[in-house]
């Protein structure tokens, strides 16, 4: 498993391999490769990308949207509201 826990923000875009534990802010896009896991304990400003064989724990916020390529080009928006018509 590979850490990353520094003081200072990322600056992305950030490719996550293997098994990587995220404490730190990322400021861009993050992907997550196959065969890698994220486990993602702080924000993300930009988009994350999770690719078809790849997994990812998400315990924050992320500004921007979280794409699953297995699912197709959706992008999913975690937390947010729909309005009834």
């Amino acid at each position: 498993m590979f850490t990353i826990s520094p003081k200072e923000p990322i600056k992305g875009p950030l490719t996550v391999e293997g098994e990587s534990v995220v404490h730190a802010e990322v400021q861009g896009d993050v992907t997550v490769p196959r065969g890698a896991c994220l486990k993602l304990q702080s924000r993300v400003t930009g988009d994350i990308t999770v690719k078809r064989g790849g997994r990812a724990v998400i315990h924050d916020l992320c500004a921007g949207g979280i794409l699953f390529e297995s699912t197709g080009p959706r992008k999913h928006r975690v937390g947010a509201k729909r309005l009834r018509k």
